[in-house]
């Protein structure tokens, strides 16, 4: 059985909080559900906006309640939240009050939260359930009291800015009470995104409030928390213009003098007690009145004084006569929404002023009110609606039109996955987004139901395919899109490489090559080296003709490029550089190669309208240690006779400049990587969209035995007559 007294109470807040008590860390529920607060890391007593306030720092503070209460589970579609705020800064995200999803402010983060945005100090409502940051459309001002509150009705989500409608929103998710989490006012469930102001007079509801319960919490003090601490000073203020019994007609300036002990922040004209305008907040105080929109007569003018501690006073009234000859009429109509699809509604609203009598036609018909609203539908086909009015000035018509879709749009989606390739035990990020669906939900390798729009991390992988499949419906319809991310297994088995024993170990050549190479350019290279000392050159590898590298072309040396350690004392030299060999040329590195020690390097290479460039990173991850080359266009334009690419001995001097140390990790790319891609690719090979998109060749561990491609692209090099490199073993 429901009591009168438990009816009562329903209405009422679930929580209520009026920071009134003079002193102390405990803040009283005045809601009586007992949701009391504990000011923490110094939140300070002040002035609010009646009575006392809430001071937050910006930084830890926080009015955290000392338990969870169950009648602050929200869950469900109905609800409202609402405060009086003084912010200080737009810096952050700034929180008035949330039901928090952990004490770790981790995703979903919110039950349900009420906070300012970040940089733009817009007010946002946001629900675990969607996940979606909902913002009002116009800013909290900064070292001003602004009345904030939402509804939510489960279809309409409603902003609030000092009572006035603000934004209306579509929403339709469920929120849902995830855990036992008591409530925060002031900074979120892991103590930040502290709020930098003070906050008033917090409430929070089981049900919507209409506009008209809005404005009156705005305009009415919550009590019972105790005595308030601060200014109690109500300011002065008197009208100045017109006078007190003057005759007014057309357009009247309004204006009013207003002083107090710790200063003014505003003044709210009135005519016969409604608002006359919005509130001036800076002197001198004035308002324009159009006196033709009120009828001829006796009408009475004050002004409210407010103070930045919510104390008021209000002026004495002065009454004036208007006289407007004929008053001419002025009238509004709009609709909203003004495209509906079919089966849906729209509603009329309409004001008009010195008229005395209004009548519809076109798609409504009969005598109306001279200001309301009506709801017109459920609608299948365009409507006009006209409104015409009368007064003793004359007469107005106005018309709105309504477009009524024949059948509701079909939803679209796009679902992609950024890298679409991995190694094993790793992970891609899929992104979507989807116009005219409600509601989504995953299958395959990924379930549950999803945002319409959203970003989410894969988890590892380790199947060797894994569709990820999305599917979005709408009133027109439903829509599907799926994606697939490769897994690709690396070998496991021991680290391994190629051990080239240097010029002076045979007479014969030691080298593999690729006679269908990929382009020269744009390509990347990457591979491990450690090179042992010996007389004269090396080659590690190069990306030429197979035979003399002067074969002709527009420079005679043309089409190639390599990189290796080089001597710059010439074939008997003991000591070298890094080099990029390029036109016949040897660009040099400042530092000399270190003998017996392992290099992480990469070439990239390509061609724009300024040339051809190349970039050799001989010692990464150090990204500083690295030699540059750019050539002319006209450069690497003729494929030699032969082209070949080959590691571990010249083409043009077979035995003659053996590589003398260790090869293995070698990575080949038909594009030119990012440095921050090569960084990546060098920890993960296909770990990056672009590696995985443009692997060319791969393997991580040669053997004298296995050189062949595991990447899948099908590209096997040979070696060229019977030597081969020794097996090398590493730990």
């Amino acid at each position: 059985m429901c009591s009168l007294a438990s009816t009562a109470h329903a209405q009422s807040p679930i929580a209520a909080f009026a920071f009134d008590e003079s002193s102390g860390t405990s803040v009283v529920d005045t809601s009586g559900n007992n949701n009391t607060l504990s000011l923490v890391n110094g939140a300070a007593r002040v002035s609010g906006r009646y009575g006392g306030g809430i001071s937050f720092d910006g930084n830890n503070d926080a009015a955290v309640a000392n338990t969870a209460n169950s009648t602050l589970n929200l869950s469900g579609r109905s609800l409202t939240l609402s405060a009086w705020i003084y912010p200080r800064a737009n810096s952050g995200w700034q929180m008035i009050v949330n039901k928090p999803y952990t004490s770790s402010h981790s995703a979903p983060y919110f039950d349900w939260s009420l906070h300012r945005e970040n940089g733009s100090g817009k007010i946002v409502a946001f629900f675990g359930c969607e996940s979606v940051q909902r913002t009002s459309n116009s800013t909290t001002p900064l070292n001003t009291w602004t009345h904030v509150a939402v509804t939510y009705d489960g279809a309409s989500l409603r902003h609030y800015i000092n009572g006035v409608l603000d934004r209306t929103t579509s929403v339709s998710c469920s929120i849902a009470n995830t855990n036992s989490r008591p409530i925060r006012v002031g900074a979120n469930g892991g103590g930040s995104e502290v709020m930098n102001g003070v906050i008033d007079d917090v409430r929070v509801y089981n049900r919507v409030l209409s506009a008209a319960e809005v404005q009156n919490d705005m305009s009415t003090p919550l009590s019972g928390g105790g005595s308030a601490p601060g200014d109690t000073t109500a300011p002065n203020v008197s009208i100045t213009s017109p006078a007190n019994g003057a005759a007014v007609g057309g357009t009247v300036s309004v204006s009013a003098n207003a002083s107090d002990n710790t200063g003014v922040v505003g003044v709210q004209f009135k005519l016969n007690g409604g608002n006359l305008g919005a509130e001036d907040t800076s002197a001198p105080y004035a308002v324009s009145w159009n006196s033709a929109q009120s009828a001829n007569g006796t009408h009475t003018l004050t002004a409210v004084a407010r103070d930045g501690s919510g104390n008021t006073r209000t002026s004495s009234a002065v009454s004036v006569s208007v006289y407007n000859a004929g008053g001419t009429p002025s009238l509004s109509l709009i609709a909203e929404p003004s495209v509906v699809n079919s089966g849906q509604s729209s509603t009329l609203s309409w004001n008009s002023a010195n008229v005395t009598s209004c009548s519809a036609s076109g798609s409504w018909s009969g005598t109306k009110a001279t200001s309301g609203s009506q709801v017109v539908g459920p609608l299948s086909s365009n409507r006009t609606y006209t409104l015409s009015c009368s007064g003793p000035g004359g007469s107005i018509s106005r018309s709105a039109s309504v477009t009524v879709n024949a059948s509701a749009p079909a939803p679209t989606l796009t679902l992609n996955a950024s890298p679409t390739s991995v190694p094993s035990g790793g992970s891609s990020t899929l992104s979507w987004n989807s116009s005219d669906a409600s509601s989504c939900s995953a299958s395959g390798a990924w379930s549950g139901s999803k945002p319409t729009s959203g970003s989410s991390s894969t988890g590892t992988l380790t199947n060797a395919t894994n569709d990820f499949v999305l599917n979005c419906s709408g009133t027109g319809g439903s829509v599907s899109q799926s994606v697939r991310v490769t897994a690709q297994s690396e070998s496991t088995g021991p680290t391994t490489g190629l051990d080239f024993p240097g010029s002076h170990a045979t007479s014969n050549t030691v080298r593999f090559r690729f006679t269908n190479p990929l382009s020269i350019y744009p390509a990347t290279y990457i591979w491990r080296v450690y090179p042992r000392q010996q007389t004269g050159y090396y080659t590690t590898f190069f990306w030429g003709n197979d035979g003399d590298f002067s074969w002709g072309g527009v420079y005679g040396a043309d089409t190639y490029y390599g990189a290796h350690p080089y001597p710059p004392q010439g074939s008997g030299g003991t000591s070298h550089q890094w080099e990029i060999a390029a036109l016949a040329r040897d660009y040099l590195s400042n530092e000399s190669v270190v003998y017996g020690r392992w290099y992480t390097q990469a070439l990239r290479v390509w061609s724009d309208s300024n040339g051809k460039h190349h970039e050799f990173y001989w010692d990464l991850p150090n990204t500083s240690r690295v030699i540059r080359v750019d050539l002319p266009s006209d450069y690497g334009n003729i494929n030699p006779p032969r082209p070949a690419l080959t590691f571990g001995d010249a083409p043009w001097a077979p035995s003659q400049e053996i590589l003398n140390g260790i090869l293995r990790g070698i990575q080949i790319y038909s594009t030119t990587l990012s440095v921050n891609d090569i960084l990546t690719e060098m920890q993960s090979p296909r770990g990056t969209n672009a590696g995985s998109s443009n692997i060319w060749y791969l393997n991580l561990n040669p053997t004298p035995s296995d050189i062949s491609d595991k990447s899948g692209a099908g590209h096997h090099p040979e070696w060229v007559g019977s030597e081969r490199a020794r097996l090398w073993t590493g730990p």
